[in-house]
């Protein structure tokens, strides 16, 4: 009798690597093969005979390709092979799952991956008006968290995530300054200007030591640092002559492409007799408001402005009168640039009457000893437009 014995001896070696983790670690096989006009189901047969990787395709693949491929990396090639029928993979494990990246298709929740972005700058209600219709199927928004949820194969979806972030880019800061000002004309007519093209800029990058003279006055300022703070003193110093009046001077920051709108006044209730039993209160609203636009290209910085100026005139009457002034405009100019945008003319009517002292408060004399007389003041409404961008580091 033959007795067999088998001795099984367990040496220490290198633990066992699961098949998925070989997989990974595995480096990507490359490719040389040529196709011509062969049916894509076939060429993907052949493209797993010669890697030796298992690819599982759904009932969807159809079509032919046309390629030459060397020394290729599998995932590149299959990129190649299945772009033109709209279809996509995805690594499982140590396989490839090919199918038609459809939201209908019954293997797409396999073929694709789902990945949040917030959006920190803009809304999501302007990422869905410029998402191309193609993708749409492929995102869902919610407004309330600001957040889209991206569920695509991963080749479109890093491209739509990608797209995202180029919306999602922090917009940049214009900071506006204005001076709305009124200036008697006869001043105006000493500086010996021209209103409707006066153009100056200070601190030009292009032109460093350019400079400007600008006769305000007898004599000139010349002007090198900060053209608008000097317009504005020399404003201010007109209105403690009494020959000028600042309505406002705002200085508002407002991101590229965004509206800012300000209103500077007072504001009076007007109860207007409608019915007997009945009153309707209405607002009236009189001061200074500024709404301005900006948009930076390149160089220059566009403002899409308007400028409103009212206030209440003094009456006989119950309701009361509210005098306006309105001007809309596109500027374009230098960041850095001051401009002065005018054409708008004030006229008031005074009543002045003059009296011979004691004689003028007599009765019946007082007709002999006093003097009337109308006056039109004239003056115009000057606006200071200026405007820079914010740097990220101020």
């Amino acid at each position: 009798m033959i007795c067999a014995f088998f001795f099984i001896f367990f040496l220490p070696g290198p633990a066992i690597t699961p098949l998925t983790a070989w997989a990974e670690e595995k480096p990507e096989p490359l490719v040389t093969i040529v196709f011509f006009e062969m049916e894509l189901r076939e060429a993907l047969r052949e493209l797993a005979l010669q890697t030796g990787v298992n690819i599982v395709m759904d009932e969807n693949i159809t079509g032919t390709v046309t390629l030459e491929l060397e020394d290729t990396p599998l995932e590149k090639a299959l990129q190649m092979m299945l772009a033109g029928g709209g279809f996509s993979y995805r690594k499982v494990d140590d396989y490839y799952l090919v199918g038609l990246a459809d939201p209908r298709n019954r293997v797409f929740a396999d073929l694709a991956e789902t990945e949040f972005f917030f959006f920190k700058n803009v809304k999501v209600s302007t990422v869905e008006a410029l998402l191309p219709e193609a993708f749409r199927q492929n995102v869902r928004f919610d407004q309330e968290a600001n957040v889209a949820a991206v569920t695509a194969p991963r080749g479109l979806k890093e491209r739509i995530i990608a797209d995202f972030k180029k919306i999602d880019t922090p917009r940049r800061q214009v900071r506006v300054k204005a001076l709305v000002s009124e200036v008697q004309t006869e001043v105006i007519k000493e500086w010996g200007i021209d209103l409707l093209n006066w153009e100056f800029t200070s601190g030009v990058k292009k032109n460093p030591d350019w400079t400007a003279v600008l006769g305000l006055a007898p004599g000139s300022l010349l002007l090198e640092t900060d053209v608008f703070g000097l317009l504005h003193t020399k404003i201010r110093a007109l209105e403690r002559e009494g020959v000028a009046k600042i309505h406002a001077d705002p200085v508002v920051q407002v991101a590229d492409g965004k509206t800012a709108d300000l209103f500077v006044g007072e504001q009076r209730v007007l109860i207007l007799d409608v019915y007997e039993s009945y009153d309707q209160v209405e607002k009236i609203e009189a001061g200074t408001g500024l709404k301005v636009t900006p948009r930076i290209f390149e160089d220059r910085i566009e403002l899409e402005m308007t400028q409103t100026v009212s206030y209440f005139v003094d009456n006989n009457g119950r309701e009361p009168v509210v005098r306006v002034a309105e001007f809309g405009s596109t500027l374009r100019l230098i960041p850095g640039q001051t401009v002065l945008v005018s054409g708008l003319t004030q006229i008031e009517d005074r009543n002045r009457a003059s009296q011979t002292p004691v004689l003028g408060r007599i009765p019946l004399l007082r007709l002999f000893f006093r003097e009337g007389r109308e006056e039109q003041k004239h003056s115009e409404l000057l606006v200071f437009i200026s405007a820079e961008v914010v740097e990220e580091n101020e």
